[in-house]
């Protein structure tokens, strides 16, 4: 008997008697990379394991990446607790139209240098970190700003303008004169502004992760996809 992967994770379970575990390898099944919904936000899975008994009880335990993202959960943009149309903890500056849905922030700036910027995030002077966020623009004017709460210390743009999600990311080194950071994706164009649209925003500190040797390549590779901060989650179901 063939449980397929689609049929344990998306579909009904099957009847699990002693009988049929044995056609299961005992209950156990190994997948790499399963193809989970995304609204559950286990886009890090690297591998899960389903292991059934014979009162019909499932227990999935799914493993992935572990790494502190610096904002938390508010890089998910999953709450708008005043209503004000703009994820906790994040502020605009010069836009309108702002507005949340299915975790990702849109707004469309007002004037030229209109922002969507995060809070001020401590680091510690030498601090290698990399920030990586999805963005959705027409404009190749969009850029992402790191500021320390007294200057601007680097801009940068990763962005073509395509009119599709494009994730951004670099590496930026805390000077002397960092013990914060934030960041600011802001839009350049003078004239002629367009709705964008944010979703996926992580900053992780390589040095505290031990992964300060890291190239920008190797760094995206690694933090793509990954738990904030859980090694692995158990999911009971019945």
């Amino acid at each position: 008997m063939d449980y397929t992967r689609n049929t344990w994770v998306n579909g009904a379970s099957p009847a699990i008697n002693a009988t049929n575990l044995n056609n299961i390898e005992q209950g156990i099944v190994n997948v790499t990379n399963p193809d989970y919904d995304t609204t559950s936000d286990l886009s890090g899975v690297r591998s899960s394991v389903l292991s059934g008994n014979t009162n019909g009880a499932l227990t999935q335990i799914v493993s992935g990446e572990s790494a502190v993202n610096l904002l938390g959960d508010i890089g998910g943009f999953y709450r708008d607790s005043d209503n004000d149309g703009v994820a906790d903890e994040w502020a605009t500056v010069a836009t309108t139209s702002d507005s949340i849905s299915d975790q990702i922030q849109s707004f469309t700036a007002t004037s030229q240098f209109g922002r969507f910027q995060s809070k001020l995030l401590s680091v510690t002077s030498g601090d290698i970190i990399h920030f990586m966020v999805d963005v959705e623009t027409t404009s190749s004017l969009m850029a992402v700003d790191v500021y320390d709460g007294v200057a601007f210390k680097g801009t940068f743009n990763p962005f073509t303008g395509s009119g599709s999600f494009e994730t951004g990311s670099f590496l930026y080194t805390a000077d002397a004169t960092s013990a914060q950071l934030a960041f600011w994706v802001t839009d350049y164009r003078s004239s002629g502004w367009t709705q964008t649209r944010v979703r996926k925003c992580k900053v992780i500190n390589l040095t505290v992760e031990g992964d300060a040797s890291l190239s920008l390549a190797q760094a995206d590779l690694k933090y793509a996809k990954y738990f904030d901060n859980i090694g692995h989650a158990t999911i009971n179901q019945k």
